[in-house]
């Protein structure tokens, strides 16, 4: 089964992540030293954010799930690391800065959260 509303939760929330991150890579012009503090800031900011949400709507709470179909998380993500080392490999200028890594580890925790349902608290 596909739950549509946790994939698009974690869809919208690898998004919101990097909307937030371009705006202060954008906004913070400034040495790298600032601009990595100024980015651990803003990303405890957004983590605490969703973890206030998360703890006001159980649903969406990564902990209480698991996957409808065996292994795939597995799967997705050894498909993602082997196109990302296939990348790394065949990338013209290493020293460029890429946001292809930060886009795989996303595509690695978007596409499992489909394929997830909620575990049964009963005992």
């Amino acid at each position: 089964m596909i739950d549509w509303k946790y994939g698009f939760y974690r869809l919208f929330w690898w998004l919101g992540f990097f909307v937030s991150m371009f705006l202060v890579l954008y906004f913070v012009k400034a040495r790298y030293s600032i601009m990595v503090v100024t980015i651990f800031a803003t990303s405890a900011a957004y983590a605490g954010c969703l973890y206030i949400f998360e703890k006001k709507h159980p649903y969406f709470q990564e902990k209480k799930r698991q996957s409808t179909i065996r292994y795939f998380r597995l799967i997705c993500s050894t498909i993602i690391a082997v196109f990302l080392i296939l990348y790394l490999i065949y990338d013209d200028d290493p020293t460029s800065p890429s946001f292809v890594p930060i886009y795989m580890l996303a595509i690695s925790n978007i596409i499992p959260s489909f394929f997830t349902e909620i575990v049964p608290t009963d005992f």
